[in-house]
């Protein structure tokens, strides 16, 4: 699960945002289509986030620990709940969230989140320590005490450190995939594919690696199918058993300058977890 990002380019943040909010209202309505997620419509986008990663195993690393053996289903869904809110607001403020879908039962269909170049990982979290993200706030204070040491002394560390090994001196300029869900009642109709390649036409434009991490190996063969190629794998090992994620890099295509296209919002430099198609 891709999930978190230094040093986000506020002339690009705000580049997108007038992008953003006209495609949004151009799509309304278009069930097909890709919209860029807003401040006004995150909580759809979320909705469906929250339906594909209920299971996963990095999302429920946080709510299932040792200290939390007391809690009840429901605190620990709302927890996991409060986590995909908040993430989702935050790609919508300071990356890209694209969705597809109209919204119909409170939820869109698709929901990819982007970390764009000139971000890292190092930014979000000082978003969030600095209160610039108060839902993010608000949502890690629901954390055990576990659950807080295997986000941030763990998983954020080793998600940092891994990316920045695998990347090198490519990590400022790349496309990180942190989120890409679909919803359970959409899943078989390629929606994951078409939001996957709206980003890496504009990486081949731009000749910028992609990167992920996947903690589904039934996902693998989708992102290889993408261009995906698994590099390297990594564990969390905080819990009785690892939890294990690939992670995946897709160098930029060549293309042809003829059938360079323009991507939603002219995603210049646009914006943790893995994929549920």
């Amino acid at each position: 699960m891709p999930l978190f990002t230094k040093n986000i380019v506020q002339t690009s943040i705000s580049s997108q945002s007038s992008a953003h909010s006209s495609l949004s209202s151009s799509m309304l309505g278009n069930t097909s289509e890709i919209r860029v997620v807003t401040s006004k419509d995150y909580k759809l986008a979320a909705a469906c986030l929250i339906d594909a990663f209920s299971k996963d195993e990095v999302a429920t690393y946080f709510t299932n620990c040792s200290d939390t053996v007391g809690w009840s289903t429901e605190r620990k869904w709302n927890l996991h709940v409060q986590i995909m809110n908040a993430m989702t607001y935050a790609h919508v403020k300071f990356g890209t969230a694209h969705a597809i879908g109209n919204g119909d039962g409170g939820t869109y269909d698709a929901v990819a989140l982007w970390m764009p170049p000139g971000t890292d990982m190092d930014s979000y979290l000082a978003m969030l320590k600095n209160g610039v993200l108060w839902k993010g706030i608000k949502t890690f204070r629901m954390l055990s005490k576990e659950g807080r040491n295997r986000f941030f002394k763990e998983f954020f560390s080793l998600l940092t450190i891994t990316k920045v090994e695998v990347l090198k001196e490519r990590d400022p300029s790349s496309w990180y995939l942190v989120y890409l869900g679909t919803h359970s009642r959409a899943r078989g109709k390629g929606l994951a594919k078409k939001l996957v390649t709206e980003v890496t036409n504009q990486a081949d434009a731009e000749n910028r690696a992609c990167y992920l991490e996947s903690s589904n190996i039934v996902n693998i063969p989708i992102y290889q199918k993408m261009g995906f190629r698994v590099c390297k794998q990594i564990s969390l090992q905080r819990a009785e058993e690892n939890v294990s994620l690939d992670i995946m890099v897709r160098e930029p295509h060549p293309v042809e300058s003829s059938n360079v296209t323009t991507p939603i919002g002219s995603l210049e430099s646009a914006h943790l977890q893995t994929i549920q198609v």
